[in-house]
């Protein structure tokens, strides 16, 4: 499965149905570099 980070918004919706609970959510405080992507 691939999730593209550009197109990724937060919904958790990918990690709620990974049959191998393999997706984990990262805060988007954590990463400021990365938040900027999920505003384009």
């Amino acid at each position: 499965v691939y999730i593209d980070p550009v197109k990724c918004y937060g919904c958790g919706v990918c990690r709620a149905v990974c049959p191998h609970d393999a997706i984990d959510l990262i805060p988007r405080e954590e990463h400021p570099e990365a938040a900027e992507l999920w505003l384009r």
